[in-house]
């Protein structure tokens, strides 16, 4: 989530880097998106979140509450804009 969303080491990871996705239409629908309470919540507890440790267990995000949130349905609204990418992108 972190490479995908925040600021990566690497510019072509994050689709908030890449200028492709930093126009509209696609602009909107990734901010939108890296604003849901969901995708902050991971990012927010990254470092838990993969380890599963924390001095505070209310900052882990659970695995009850990834499955039963809306993330898939985040991820799969991705599948347009990355797509329209890939499409405009020269093959290796």
């Amino acid at each position: 989530m972190r490479k995908l969303f925040e600021d990566s080491r690497f510019d072509n990871y994050s689709l908030r880097k890449i200028n492709f996705f930093k126009q509209e239409p696609h602009k909107s629908k990734i901010d939108r998106i890296v604003g849901d309470t969901v995708i902050q919540k991971i990012l927010e507890t990254a470092y838990t979140f993969t380890t599963h440790l924390s001095k505070d267990k209310n900052s882990v995000y659970s695995v009850a509450e990834i499955c039963n949130s809306k993330l898939g349905k985040l991820l799969d609204e991705l599948q347009e804009p990355i797509g329209a990418f890939e499409k405009l992108s020269p093959k290796n």
